[in-house]
């Protein structure tokens, strides 16, 4: 079956801070924010043929209007690296989202005299 994909505004609720956390559950290690807007992370255990490791850019801004290309491009990359469908790439990283329910309960609550 091919992967259906979501709508733009479906992308956008990945985030950059998502597709980092995604990124650091999985091994991989940020390592610098390079330019261009582009930050860099590698995967120590995944090594190319050099014996250097896998490395990913990922945009620092999810504003602009490619945004949501850039997240299918992940998605892609990802659904390959690790051998699985797309769907369960986008399940996972859509888990990652916090709701409002949990950003509400994380923040601090004033003690009451």
């Amino acid at each position: 079956m091919m992967f259906s994909p979501p709508k733009p505004n479906e992308l956008r609720r990945i985030t950059t801070q998502t597709v980092r956390n995604y990124l650091e559950r999985h091994g991989w290690i940020f390592k610098d924010t390079r330019g261009y807007g582009l930050s860099y992370y590698e995967h120590p255990e995944m090594l190319l043929d050099n014996g250097n490791p896998v490395y990913y850019y990922f945009p620092t801004s999810d504003k602009s209007s490619s945004y949501p290309l850039d997240v299918l491009t992940f998605i892609s990359s990802q659904s390959k690296l690790r051998d699985l469908t797309p769907e369960d790439i986008y399940h996972e990283l859509t888990a990652l989202i916090p709701t409002e329910n949990t950003l509400a309960s994380s923040q601090p609550v004033a003690a009451t005299p």
